[in-house]
């Protein structure tokens, strides 16, 4: 996970302590899925990630906050992090 906000960061994580659902158990993520999640405080959009380096890269609760400048800029920067046929939702 990204965000800039070091507050919305720990959140996350809290959160995938806690919550449940399909893929969850009754106290958050499952530990293997947990082991598994990088928490990154940086700025969408000028990551620390390689090209081309994920499958899937999913924008929530950020593109209707930002002027139309920095959202071009995340969704450039979204699309060069994207593996040739990777999703962005």
């Amino acid at each position: 996970g990204l965000d800039l906000s070091p507050y919305f960061i720990a959140v996350a994580q809290l959160r995938g302590k806690q919550d449940t659902g399909a893929r969850w158990k009754p106290d958050g993520f499952t530990d293997e899925i947990n082991a598994r999640i990088r928490w990154v405080c940086a700025n969408a959009e000028d990551t620390p990630f390689e090209d081309a380096s994920f499958d899937l890269v999913s924008l929530a609760f950020v593109t209707h906050e930002l002027p139309q400048r920095a959202t071009q800029r995340m969704f450039d920067e979204a699309f060069r992090l994207l593996r040739p046929g990777g999703i962005l939702c």
